[in-house]
């Protein structure tokens, strides 16, 4: 299985908003992001290179031209998020998450969510360190 392409940090922007928005044309990804402030044609330049690279695809509908990410989130974030922990952060997860944290509110939505997954990856923790213990007694 090879890896999924890197995308450019301003194909990573578009990406973002084929991730939040849902199928759109390059029109409307063009006045989202840069509404007067760059040319329509580097827009369709970057998502031409984000279909080229396999990370979104194109559909017509009459003259429009639909793209969608292909490319889910995670498999596009995690080496880019793994990266910055191991070089910025020097490996410490746990340094990272309350850096992330010192910068915003969460809505009550975002505290469960990441409770919810705090707690799964206590449980996983517990479990692995238990398979470890029994394979480690076996003679």
């Amino acid at each position: 299985m090879s890896a999924t392409p890197q995308p450019s940090p301003q194909e990573l922007q578009v990406l973002s908003v084929l991730w939040n928005e849902g199928p759109s044309t390059v029109s409307f990804v063009h006045d989202f992001l840069y509404g007067d402030t760059l040319v329509y044609t580097t827009s369709l330049a970057v998502m031409r290179n984000l279909e080229k690279k396999g990370l979104a695809k194109r559909r017509k509908e009459g003259r429009a031209h639909i793209y969608t990410a292909k490319a889910d989130r995670a498999s596009v974030l995690k080496p880019k998020l793994k990266e910055l922990i191991q070089y910025a952060f020097g490996g410490s997860l746990g340094e990272a998450m309350l850096s992330l944290l010192s910068l915003g509110v969460l809505t009550p939505e975002e505290k469960s969510a990441l409770t919810r997954a705090l707690q799964q990856h206590k449980a996983m923790a517990a479990k692995k360190k238990t398979t470890k213990k029994k394979a480690a007694k076996k003679p």
